[in-house]
């Protein structure tokens, strides 16, 4: 039977047998998300409440989350800091609900950039204001 003696390991012995921690991705490290996004194609419509620019804004959502979303837009007048209600459409037997279906949120502009694929489209990120509110 061992002895508390033998089975005894300094610091510097514990620290030298562990294994190396594989570093971590520089993306994982700078983004820290507090929700889930996911990659979704939906419909939205957009209706500025600031401003004297009215009317509808359509686009189409890249990515979704509870604390906003990403869209697509022809529109190249929309600013950070303006207010929309916001309308997306989700197509029925999404996952989802079997009925086509909508949910609403007021958001606010956080930031307008060119889109990706180099066409005419703007990239707009939406933060809720709101919680989401679902409506048939």
């Amino acid at each position: 039977m061992l002895g508390a003696m033998d089975v005894h390991l300094s610091v510097d012995q514990v620290l030298a047998e562990r294994r190396p921690r594989k570093p971590r991705r520089a993306a994982a490290r700078s983004e820290r998300r507090q929700f889930r996004r996911l990659d979704l194609r939906l419909p939205i419509v957009m209706q500025r409440l600031n401003g004297l620019r009215g009317g509808d804004v359509p686009a189409t959502t890249t990515n979704v989350s509870v604390a906003g979303v990403l869209v697509e837009t022809v529109v190249d007048d929309l600013e950070p800091g303006e207010t929309l209600d916001v309308t997306l459409r989700l197509p029925a037997d999404e996952g989802v609900w079997p009925f086509e279906s909508r949910a609403r949120f007021r958001g606010a502009v956080v930031r307008v950039e060119p889109a990706e694929n180099g066409a005419a489209l703007r990239r707009v990120a939406i933060r809720t204001l709101a919680p989401i509110r679902w409506a048939n």
